[in-house]
This record gives structure tokens, sequence and C-alpha cells, in this order.
């Protein structure tokens, strides 16, 4: 069933990728969900009971694709159902057998579409399915291990023991048991979703000393799992706000506090939701698995090193007889009846060392990418393409400075002294608009010269010529004298004593310099 809405929660720690990436590697396989797959295919055939093998052939395309890209595949079927998941299986048992009766009844109606859907809710996995697949997987050099329990355990087992690399599945329930690396939605080309469990802090948003994998899988009870539901308006979201609030590191005394720090006043945090609280986070650390070297049953972590209580661990499974352990782990033997089916035994055939039957088994270890080395080249070539550089080089200056030609500042002559002919031409070019880059103005200043301060004056090209140069600009000691003068300046007009200028009023250049300066802001 998994997690709801975990996987959109964990975008920050996935990426879109492809199975390339792990080529060389060994991966563990949730067999299981591509089962399931492949019997829709067939539903027909195997609700009516006929012979059919085209789950078989449906899984066997994923391997070989896997193979293409020289990745080790091991398929991992699931075992008994766990005493946690007792009543979700019944529930699940009856859905099936009301599905088939649909299903019936809608074939009589003629409505076949509708019963097809039907039949796809009524299929049962079997053990008889499962060896079957074995069988063909045992042909092609493939390893198979059924779980003693369910296949999360066991996938989790050995990638956090190195066994594999990664793992692909459909359940999102799988990060709850410590894998570190998941492959999400592989489809029959080899892409799919990658989350590592090394940056699921950037999801919980969690500072570094505050993170460790113990708050994420107490977010996720919280939210609801396969072995305990959630409580009344707790999501995923709420779930992760409590865990971010809470600096108790003894959950089942913090989760008295849910309601006050969720403001959930309605929510009533009981006792028996704080046992089954516990007993489910057990289950998900201490789950029995089996150990292909070792042959023998023994739980994913040690519950006393983790010292966790022993009552809290009743739902992980139960030890059983070492030899009938290993029997349903090669598939002989059925799970749930632990009738024999087959005799197969990995003694007695040639395995390689990278078989986890093998008695001589190695465990893999991360392909090394090697980088090709380049060949040193010639000095001949080296000169040649030197040659071709230099060339491509001067082709690129030339254009370049062929397009910076435009910004280049173009040296005017020196403008000829006009006359007043001249001058009344410029005026009726003016204002006739013909060849003015102003045209769009309405009229243009009233001046021909504006004087910032003493030494900047700026100029206008549509005015008569400039006087002679001969014409020096005033003094400093007249231009003091000129702004006591222009302080005095009233109704436009300029006292001519105070001044002090003999050649005020006499020459016109003079008198002009004047009214210029009168016009000066002060």
């Amino acid at each position: 069933m998994g997690i709801t809405g975990l996987l959109p929660f964990l975008e920050k720690a996935s990426k879109r990728c492809h199975v390339a990436e792990f080529r060389g590697c060994t991966v563990a396989i949730d067999t299981y969900c591509w089962l399931h797959k492949g019997a829709f295919g067939c539903a027909e055939k195997l609700i009516r009971g006929e012979d059919t093998n085209g789950y078989v052939h449906y899984c066997l395309k994923y391997i070989k694709m896997l193979k293409s890209y020289d990745i080790h595949p091991i398929l991992v079927f699931d075992g008994q159902h766990l005493p946690a998941k007792k009543h979700t299986e019944e529930k699940r048992r009856e859905q099936r057998k009301l599905s088939r009766k649909k299903a019936a009844e809608l074939l009589r109606l003629g409505r076949v579409d509708e019963a097809r859907v039907q039949m796809k809710c009524a299929i049962d996995i079997t053990h008889k399915m499962a060896l079957a697949l074995i069988k063909e997987c045992r042909e092609n050099g493939v390893d198979c291990i059924v779980a003693p329990y369910e296949a999360d355990a066991q996938l989790a087992y050995l990638n956090i023991k190195k066994f594999v690399h990664f793992i692909i599945t459909e359940d999102s329930d799988l990060l709850l048991f410590g894998c570190n690396k998941i492959f999400y939605k592989m489809d029959i080309q080899g892409f799919g979703m990658l989350v590592e469990a090394e940056k699921i802090n950037n999801c919980m948003k969690l500072r570094p000393d505050n993170y460790n994998f113990d708050k994420f899988r107490y977010m996720c009870i919280l939210s609801g799992c396969d072995y305990l539901q959630n409580l009344p308006g707790v999501g995923i979201k709420k779930a992760l706000k409590f865990i971010s609030l809470t600096a108790d590191p003894s959950i089942y005394n913090v989760l008295l506090k849910l309601p006050s720090y969720l403001k959930l006043p309605n929510v009533v945090v009981t006792d028996d939701y704080r046992e089954g609280f516990m007993i489910a986070d057990a289950t998900f650390k201490h789950q029995l698995v089996f150990d292909p070297v070792k042959r023998k049953l023994l739980p994913l972590h040690d519950p006393q090193i983790s010292g966790t209580r022993e009552e809290y661990c009743r739902n992980a499974g139960h030890l059983i007889d070492e030899t009938l352990a290993f029997e349903m782990a090669l598939g002989n033997v059925d799970p749930f009846t632990h009738e024999p089916y087959d005799d197969w035994s990995p003694d007695l055939v040639p395995l390689p060392t990278t078989s986890i039957w093998s008695k001589q088994y190695n465990k893999p270890t991360l392909p090394v990418k090697k980088t090709p080395k380049l060949n040193a080249p010639s000095t001949k070539n080296m000169q040649v393409d030197i040659k071709v550089i230099e060339e491509e080089k001067f082709v690129y200056d030339l254009k370049l400075e062929k397009e910076l030609e435009m910004y280049k500042v173009i040296e005017q002559a020196p403008k000829k002294q006009k006359t007043e002919e001249d001058s009344e031409a410029l005026s009726e070019v003016v204002s006739q608009e013909i060849n003015v880059p102003f045209r769009r103005l309405k009229k243009f200043s009233k001046f021909e010269r504006t004087v910032v301060n003493y030494e900047d004056v700026l100029t206008s090209r549509f005015f008569t010529p400039k006087k002679p140069a001969s014409i020096e600009e005033p003094s400093i000691s007249n231009y003091d004298t000129l702004l006591s003068g222009i302080n005095s300046y009233s109704n436009k007009t300029v006292c001519s004593e105070s001044l002090k200028d003999e050649n005020y009023g006499k020459d016109e250049e003079s008198h002009y310099k004047l009214e210029v300066y009168a016009r000066k802001p002060i």
C-alpha cells in the first residue's frame, strides 16, 4: 500500500534518470510488482484456471533489458504474511473474492470490458506462479530469493549489507526500512525515479544536527502505514510539523503532546495508539530476513543493540527451523503451507562467485569508471592545428573590426566661419524643419549659449556662428563684479555702472556676455 503522498514529498531527494547510470552494478528487485503487472495481461486465463506463462515473459523482458546494461539482477519474492498485516490481508482476500463474483456476473450480462477490470482486481499471485519465474531465472543465471515474510525487509537487508547497490520497486514503504538508493516506477525502456536516502534531510528541512533517520520513520508512521493507521487529520505535512517541533528523543512520551503541538483538540492519543506506534516502529527495524551467505534467519537490525523492548517485536516474525528457512528462501517450499514444490540445491550445480548462493561468493564492488587515455598528438599535427587557429583568429579579428567601425568617432574638418547669409539660410532651414534631427520638437532653445559655470559653456549649433576668437572671456575680477551686478539685476536690465567695464555698451560681444551671465540662476 505504501505511504500516501510520500513520493511527491521526496521530490528534492529524487531525480529522473536511466538504469544505464548503474552499469556494472547489482540490483535487487521487488518481483511481485512485476508479477502483478504481468498478470494483468493474462487475467482472463488466470481467473478461468487456464495454463499461461504470460506473466513470466513479462518479467523476463525487464530482466533482459537490465542485463543489456551489464546490470546483475537479484529477484526477491514475498514470503508469508506478517501478523501485523493479518487484518489487511483478510480484507484484500475478501475484496478479491468479491471482484471475482462481480466479474462472473458481468460476463453473464455481456459487459466484457467491465468484467475484465474486475478480473484484474481478483488476481492473486500464488507461490506456484512465482516458482515458474524462479525456474526460468535459474536457467538464465539470475539469482532469486524468497523472503521469510515481506520482500521489503529482505530488499533492505541486501542493500544495507552491500549485496546490491540499489533496489527497484513500486512500494514507497521500502524507504522506512533504511534502504540507500531506490529506483521507482521503472518502465521497459529503463527510465525511472531514483530516491537517495542521504538527501531526505533536504525534504524535511531540518538542520543536520537535528536530523536522523528515526525522525523520518516516525513521520511516515504518523502519516499512516501498513502497520498502523494515522490519527484523524494527521497527514504527512502535519506529521512533519510535529516531528520538527519535538526535541525529546522518546517518541513514546512525545506522542501525548501531538494534539497541543498541532492544535487538534479533538484528537485523542490513547495508550493503545502509542503501543501500536512502538510495535510498528519495531516491525520496520527488526523484521526477520534471510542471509544467503550465513544461510539463516536473523533480524534486519539487532533489537538488543537498538534497545528495543522484546514485546514490541512480536509482529516482526518468528524464528523457524534453519533447514526449512533455507528451503523456503530457495523457493522449494510454499511459504504458507510448507508444502514442497521443488528440490533445487545451489550446492549441486556450478555457480559463479557473483551468485549469492555460491559458497565462494564475493560481494560486488562499485564499478570504477575509467577515463579513456588520449594519445598525445604528433608535432606535425600540432603545427597544422596552430596554423588553422591563427587563420581563424585573423578572420575573426577582421570581422570584429568591421563591426566596430560604426562605433568609431569620425573627426570632422573644422567648420569655416559662417557669414550673415549662411545664418539667414540656416534660420530658414530650421524654420522649415528640413534635415533637422530634432524635427519633432515644436521649438528650440531661446539661447545660443548656456553657461553652466565659469569654465563650462554649452553652445547650440542652431544659431549664428561664434564671434571671433579674439574676444576674451571676462576676467576673474570682472566676474566677481559681474556677480554683484547680477544680484542687483531687475526687470531684465543690467546696470552698466556696476560693471566698470569701459567696453561695455561699445562692444556687441560684451553686451551679449552680460546678458548670458544675467540669465544664469544664482
